[in-house]
Parts: structure tokens; C-alpha cells; sequence
């Protein structure tokens, strides 16, 4: 039988350390990249509730990505026999570690180290000082000039630059030994080369998605430097009387680019800004409601459960009157750890705001939601609302929520009513409270507050906050 040549042996080896470099160190990121999970927001009239979904699976595609470059970088040194193994981003004039994998613990290179262009190898071999392949340094004079090559001790080299479609470079991608590898050859960089691209294409989507990043950040901070979000805020209705009770806040963005205000904040949460985006909306409602407090008003906001476990609710609410403050908690998220939310609003319970459930039957969670939390009030999603007069399981169901709210003395409150037959319905079930179009529609705290004072006229129940 027939041993196969030396050349044979380096062509099969070639073969498979170029499928293995593709379908292991990459298949999956190509496979994992496009992927999207649903992405679930309000976008009810303009309520500052946002979803971490798009940016977690950005941060997700991210981490995956970096993760496969690493493990395409081990199997790339161990394949060429080399001690260390590196990407390194050209910033400047320098060059910042992103990527590294070495033979042991002792390296004189260290992730995230920034090291000048002009130190090192990496710059004089993009502008063709120095070959990309160099299996023995002590044979290219060049390369023994550099201090580099002692003080590493630097062996052996292989170095190709990193292409972006765009054009120009990212950096480097670089193996090096401390001793000579003769045996490094042309194949060897075709391999680098070949890798490199690979490198390119996939730091290609990141960079792109950073640099769409930079400019949704920048539209974000020109609406609040322009004092946005401007305020609505929709009236709520006891539907026993016609009296008006309160007002939901509602954010409003008079800017351009033209979307609705759900999109604003989930851009806001993209690029790490929804934080600061959900407080200042927050406390613009509170501050330009107090005409509406002292009527007697309460004042209904929301907030994502994340959010409500990360702001300083006690410090927002300061000075303000907490009786008359309902927290809506948006079901369009899902809640991990109930605990922790539930001990996040500890404080501000104990301060006399109430809770609310708000969108109940739609989004994430549902009864079960209602029943970790204890809230005070549930509101009924538009959703279930709309055409309930001609729908007897909504009607049904409706019902059933109300004997549960009784049993549990929690208050109902149904949203987005705009016909007159779905009042009938809502009134008859006992609902306690709506809003909605048929109703009234958005309007400033100055024409609520109006139309709250003519709305008790004839009315024998005082203003309270109850919602």
C-alpha cells in the first residue's frame, strides 16, 4: 500500500484545518447572527414602556460572534504550531489587543492592552516593511533590528491585515512563536489570509450595528436636549358617574424622525439611553401635573418591570403626593425574578403609591402577573375592550376578572373604549373605571383639570384617588 507523499499529507492537512476553520469557528455564528426573537413594546398612545429584547439579542449576536473569533483563534495557532495568537484594532496611533489566545499563562501581551503602532511588528508588515510570513526572524534583518524580537522573544511571525468591505483595514490578525517554525510556508498564509476575511466579514455587522448605534444615539440626545418628550395626559373616567378620577401620562416626541413614542424609547433602550429617557418622561408627568394633584387628581404612569427595579423611584417621587400616584407595571416583558421586583417596590408602596397592572390579556405572564404582584388595579387591555358588546367570550371573561378583582378588592380599569355599546357592557359588569377615546382623548393637564371640575358637577362621590 502506498504512503502518500509529503505534499499529499500538507494538501489533506490544508483541507481539513480550512473546513474545520469555517464550519466550527463559524457556522454557528452565521447560523445565530440573523436571528431575532419577537420583540414585544406597547406603543399604546405613547406610554414609556420598553422592551430589552432587541438589544439583549444585539448583545447576544455580539458575545457569540466574539466568542467564535476566540475559538477560531486557538485552532488557528495550534494548526500552525505558534505560542501566541492575536487581533488586534488599529485606533489611531494605536493598536488595541480585542482578541488573544496563548500557549500557558505567561504572555507579555495582554487583552484589552494598547500598544503603539509604531512598536511591535504589525504596522511595518501592512506597509510591506517586514513579509507577512516570516518562519525564522533571525533570517530577515529587518526583523532582527526590532527590539521586540529579542525582549519577546519573537521566533517566528505570521501577520495579514484584515479586510473590511467597506475598504481599508480593521487591524491585524497575527501568530507568533518564541522559537523558529522552519515548516511555516505559503499554505500556512493562505490559511491566515483566508481567516482574516472570514475575521472581516463578521466584525463588518458589529462595526455597522455600532456605528448605526452612534447616530440613533445622537437623535436621541437632540430630543432631550429639546425638552422632549412633551406630556399628554388621557383622563380616566369612574363610569358609575362620569366623574373624571385622573389621567394616564403619555409621552409625546414633535420631532423628526416622525414614529410613534414606543419606538423612540425602544431606541432609547438600543442604545442605552432608556433609562435615562424613562426618568426624565417620569418626572416631567409628575412636575407639570400639579394643578392636577391639587384638584384632587390621580395621576396614573408606567413603567417596565426592569426599569422599576433599576430607577430610584423614592427619590422621583419626592415631593409629590404618593396617594394620588398609581405605578402601572406593563405586562410587554417578560418578569424573571418576581421577587426582586416585588422588593424593588417595597419602598414606594410603603409610601401610599398604588399598583396597577396594566394591559392585563395581553403581552407576557397575564393572571399570573396579578397574582405575584398584589396590585391594587388591573387594567383591562384595549384589546379585550374592542367590540366586547358583540363578543360573548370577552364578555365572559371580563366577568370573571371582575369576581376576582371583588374577591381580591382589586379595582378594574378597562382601556381604549370608543364605542357607546362597549360602555353599556363595561357598566353593566360593574368595571369600575375606563378611558378611551369615546371618552376623551389626550389633552394637557390644564383642559384635565377643566374638564375633571365640570364632571363633578351633580356628582355626590368626592375626588379620591382610587385608581
Amino acid at each position: 500500500m502506498r504512503l502518500p507523499a509529503r505534499e499529499e499529507l500538507d494538501s489533506m492537512r490544508f483541507s481539513n484545518i480550512a473546513m474545520i476553520l469555517s464550519l466550527l469557528g463559524f457556522a454557528k455564528c452565521r447560523l445565530c447572527l440573523p436571528m431575532y426573537a419577537p420583540s414585544f413594546t406597547s406603543g399604546e398612545k405613547g406610554k414609556f414602556v420598553i422592551s430589552h429584547n432587541e438589544s439583549d439579542i444585539r448583545g447576544s449576536r455580539e458575545q457569540i460572534t466574539s466568542e467564535c473569533i476566540d475559538r477560531t483563534l486557538r485552532t488557528l495557532r495550534q494548526f500552525l504550531g505558534l505560542d501566541v495568537a492575536f487581533i488586534s484594532e488599529f485606533e489611531g496611533k494605536n493598536r488595541i489587543i480585542k482578541h488573544l489566545d496563548v500557549e500557558g499563562e505567561d504572555s507579555h501581551i495582554s487583552l484589552g492592552q494598547v500598544i503603539p503602532l509604531t512598536d511591535g511588528y504589525c504596522l511595518d508588515v501592512v506597509e510591506g516593511r517586514l513579509p507577512e510570513l516570516i518562519p525564522d526572524t533571525g533570517l530577515v534583518a529587518a526583523a532582527v533590528a526590532k527590539p521586540e524580537t529579542e525582549s519577546f522573544p519573537i521566533g517566528a511571525h505570521v501577520s495579514v491585515p484584515i479586510p473590511l468591505s467597506a475598504g481599508g483595514i480593521y487591524g491585524t490578525l497575527c501568530c507568533l512563536g518564541v522559537r523558529p517554525v522552519p515548516g511555516l510556508g505559503d499554505r500556512d498564509l493562505q490559511v491566515m489570509r483566508a481567516v482574516a476575511e472570514l475575521i472581516g466579514s463578521h466584525l463588518d455587522v458589529l462595526l455597522h450595528a455600532h456605528r448605526k448605534n452612534d447616530i440613533r444615539r445622537v437623535v436621541i440626545e437632540r430630543a432631550i436636549a429639546a425638552g422632549l418628550p412633551d406630556i399628554a395626559y388621557q383622563p380616566v373616567f369612574r363610569l358609575s358617574t362620569g366623574e373624571i378620577v385622573g389621567a394616564e401620562a403619555l409621552s409625546r416626541f414633535p420631532m423628526e424622525p416622525a414614529r410613534s413614542p414606543d419606538k423612540w424609547f425602544a431606541e432609547a433602550a438600543d442604545v442605552g439611553l432608556e433609562r435615562a429617557l424613562a426618568e426624565l418622561a417620569i418626572r416631567r408627568s409628575l412636575t407639570r401635573f400639579l394643578t392636577g394633584f391639587k384638584a384632587g387628581l390621580s395621576l396614573g404612569l408606567n413603567i417596565s418591570p426592569s426599569l422599576a427595579c433599576e430607577v430610584d423611584l423614592v427619590h422621583l417621587f419626592e415631593g409629590f403626593p404618593c396617594d394620588q400616584i398609581c405605578l402601572e407595571i406593563t405586562e410587554h416583558e417578560i418578569v424573571e425574578d418576581y421577587a426582586a421586583l416585588a422588593d424593588a417596590l417595597v419602598a414606594v408602596r410603603a409610601l401610599g403609591v398604588r399598583l396597577a397592572i396594566d394591559d392585563m390579556g395581553s403581552g407576557y405572564a397575564n393572571i399570573r402577573h396579578v397574582l405575584k404582584m398584589k396590585p391594587n388595579s388591573i387594567k383591562i387591555d384595549a384589546s379585550l375592550i374592542n367590540d366586547i358588546d358583540n363578543d360573548p367570550m370577552k364578555e365572559a371573561w371580563l366577568a370573571g376578572i371582575m369576581e376576582f378583582a371583588r374577591l381580591s378588592s382589586c379595582v378594574v380599569l378597562a382601556e381604549g373604549v370608543e364605542t357607546a355599546d362597549e360602555l353599556v357592557v363595561l357598566k353593566r359588569l360593574g368595571v369600575h373605571f375606563g378611558q378611551g377615546f369615546l371618552l376623551a382623548r389626550p389633552m394637557t393637564v390644564e383642559a384635565v383639570v377643566e374638564a375633571a371640575l365640570a364632571s363633578r358637577i351633580g356628582t355626590e362621590v368626592a375626588p379620591s384617588a382610587v385608581f
